[in-house]
């Protein structure tokens, strides 16, 4: 009896063990999970901001480009009619 006693402790002792670093691994891999989340995130606020300025200097080309033709257009009336 005190054999099997003795036996069982240290078999719960082993998978207390077990279980312990098992959880510790499952922490370990959920703080690194929330580690990349927050990274990815960030990189993801970076390029939005980034999609942003883009889309407002494409813009502003644009103006700018409407303005040279408007201008080149007026220049060829004028040419024409002189």
């Amino acid at each position: 009896m005190t054999v099997d006693i003795s036996a069982k402790e240290e078999e719960l002792e082993t998978t207390a063990g077990r279980l312990s670093r098992q959880l510790s691994d499952a922490e370990f891999a959920r703080s690194s999970l929330e580690r990349q989340k927050s990274t990815l995130e960030s990189e993801l606020t970076a390029s939005q901001q980034e999609v942003a300025v883009l889309k407002s200097t494409v813009a502003q080309m644009s103006a700018a480009q409407a303005g040279i033709e408007a201008e080149l257009a007026v220049t060829k009336v004028v040419s024409a009619v002189d």
